[in-house]
């Protein structure tokens, strides 16, 4: 299918609707919400201090190599989202560095987005604002009764990936991954078809337990099921036109114009761990800009 492109590469951060509740000890994870499986409980093994320093790249400052242990602890998740860390006193006797050295990592990883600062109550893993649905770019039906449509998993395999997701997820020669095939439904109203394509480690359960997939939002079920908390997001928007299959599972002829959003999903190592295309009645599109 010939496609024409209309917005390369986006990136924006999606809200994840499942908030989780600061909590001090280090090695905790992150309360799931109610109903929601538990990821299996994991024992984070961590070098001594001096050595997890000695580890990055000794041309950088203290205060960026300090940054570098910070950031890994948080993606070995040490610290769950939500969670507080230790405060700047108590990194500073761990790593025998000045307070001033490890307010300005902490600093470089508020900058990022990895930390966030609360007055009064210390310094927490944030939790990513992944801001929007690909629903936000179609028209919601008037009698539909929430902005968040109701998913229906159509299958759940394990197959060989197309290029392109296999190239995003790092997935090579044989190696299959894990294939969820499902619509985002308003009311009667077929909207999204989408294929999602995972690495099957760590989602190789989802083919042993197809039912325990999420009826909404698959982030904060990664997170609570599998321990992956997705960071970032990047999409790509695109026009063609739908095939066979897909013209079945929208409703509509084959040949009919659809909206294409392909979206790569990453952790935050910026590890992609999921692949995803989904297809949008070019009916129901809209694109709303705003400026200043």
């Amino acid at each position: 299918m010939t496609a024409w492109r209309i917005i390369g590469a986006l990136h924006f951060l999606e809200r994840s609707l499942s908030p989780a509740t600061p909590r001090r000890p280090r090695t905790s994870r992150a309360p799931s919400s109610a109903g929601e499986q538990t990821a299996p409980s994991k024992t984070f093994l961590r070098e001594s201090p001096a050595d997890e320093l000695a580890a990055i790249d000794p041309r950088l400052s203290l205060f960026q190599r300090l940054a570098g242990v910070l950031r890994n602890r948080i993606q070995a998740r040490n610290w769950p989202v939500g969670s507080v860390i230790d405060s700047e006193q108590d990194l500073a006797a761990q790593y025998g560095l000045s307070l001033g050295t490890v307010r300005r990592a902490i600093e470089e990883l508020v900058s990022e987005g990895l930390l966030q600062r609360r007055q009064g109550s210390g310094t927490y893993v944030r939790r990513p604002q992944l801001g929007g649905l690909p629903t936000r770019f179609f028209d919601m039906p008037a009698n539909a009764r929430s902005a968040i449509p109701e998913s229906r998993i159509l299958g759940i395999e394990s197959v060989k990936p197309p290029a392109d997701a296999a190239e995003a997820l790092g997935i090579v020669g044989r190696e299959l991954a894990v294939r969820i095939e499902r619509l985002r439904v308003w009311g009667d109203d077929l909207v999204i078809a989408e294929h999602i394509y995972l690495r099957k480690d760590p989602f190789a359960e989802l083919l042993k337990n197809p039912a325990d997939a999420p009826g909404t939002l698959l982030y904060p079920y990664y997170e609570a099921r599998f321990g992956v908390v997705v960071n970032s997001v990047d999409e790509e928007l695109t026009f063609s036109t739908a095939d066979e299959e897909t013209g079945r599972l929208l409703g509509i002829e084959a040949g009919a114009p659809v909206l294409v959003i392909t979206r790569t999903a990453s952790t935050f190592d910026s590890r992609a761990v999921e692949w995803r295309v989904s297809f949008g009645r070019a009916d129901r599109f809209r694109l709303r800009v705003g400026g200043r």
